[in-house]
């Protein structure tokens, strides 16, 4: 009897050890963000293109480079992006338990936030993501149109709608908005789903 007690509560440590390290979960659509992410990059080579012709820029970009470099500029931007949820999660002392990368990247915490903490959780990633968008600008400045500034200039934009536009209705917009929203009203519901 006592070796089974010693062996459930080896299972019991085994899972708890388990359930504290974030997973990283890589879903079958993944291949369509990376198709997604490979064609943002070849308009984003036409528009530099463009710009060289235009005199705006030295257009003697390598295409392959090119496109390589602002592909994992996104991917780059994206986790800065879930990045600064995780610290949002590890600031309100809830934790991560999982990182998905399927369509879209997302990260889970470990804990139910509460729906003051999803007002602060929800727009820490965009905020994080148009920090460092901006600051690729920034550093870029005196090269417009350049790989990295284009990857910056995009980066923004989109850090700055996910931020601002609550479509669709599991952006981080929407979550905040309905946090805040909840927070209003005086509910304490989870608006994390």
């Amino acid at each position: 009897m006592a070796s089974t007690s010693n062996a459930v509560a080896a299972d019991r440590r085994q899972d708890a050890d388990r359930a504290s390290v974030p997973r990283v979960i890589v879903r079958p659509a993944a291949a369509a963000l990376v198709v997604m992410i490979v064609a943002a990059a070849t308009v984003a080579y036409g528009v530099h293109v463009a710009a060289g012709r235009l005199g705006a820029v030295d257009g003697d970009d390598h295409a392959v480079l090119f496109i390589a470099v602002f592909a994992v500029g996104v991917v780059v931007l994206m986790l800065c992006h879930e990045l600064g949820h995780v610290v949002a999660y590890y600031a309100l002392g809830l934790g991560w338990a999982q990182l998905k990368l399927g369509l879209t990247f997302s990260v889970r915490p470990r804990d139910t936030p509460r729906t003051w903490q999803q007002a602060i959780i929800a727009p820490a990633g965009p905020i994080l993501h148009l920090i460092v968008s901006a600051g690729l600008v920034a550093a870029t400045a005196s090269q417009p149109w350049t790989v990295l500034w284009l990857v910056g200039a995009v980066g923004a934009l989109e850090a700055g709608g996910n931020l601002l536009l609550p479509i669709p209705s599991r952006s981080d917009a929407a979550k905040m908005y309905r946090a805040v929203w909840g927070i209003l009203r005086g509910r304490g519901a989870n608006t994390w789903q």
